[in-house]
């Protein structure tokens, strides 16, 4: 599990900390280099801060509509902006890999190219074709 407690350093820290689990913010895995983890923290904490920063932009829009305890209306959002975030990235990640998948190979093998290139002369009109 980890913890990121943003801009803590900035401000006296609180004398005790309360911790809870929302959800999982990626599979857990193996990073191959000290590098690689460090990159994904930090989009991580970049993923956090998106979350917080909507959180109280819709704490400024509908500031007037939050009933009952401030700090409970927040985690809510705060935990389904996070969510949300997790999501997106977990969608944009499954079209990436689908598209890598299906993305053209490049090559200089006429044997490759051929049934390509009469594949795409058959959808042209014959008085279209060139030559």
């Amino acid at each position: 599990i980890e913890t990121f407690l943003l801009e803590l350093l900035s401000v006296e820290p609180p004398a005790s900390i309360r911790v809870e689990f929302l959800y999982r913010l990626r599979a857990e895995r193996a990073f191959t280099s000290a590098e690689e983890l460090r990159a994904q923290i930090l989009r991580d904490v970049e993923r956090a801060r998106d979350a917080t920063q909507d959180t109280f932009f819709q704490l400024l829009k509908q500031a007037g509509k939050v009933t009952g305890s401030l700090g409970g209306w927040l985690h809510q959002v705060a935990t389904r902006r996070a969510v949300d975030l997790v999501r997106r990235d977990s969608a944009r990640s499954q079209r990436e890999q689908a598209f890598a998948a299906e993305a053209v190979q490049e090559t200089d093998v006429w044997a490759d190219i051929s049934p390509l290139v009469d594949e795409a002369m058959s959808e042209i009109e014959p008085d279209q074709r060139p030559g």
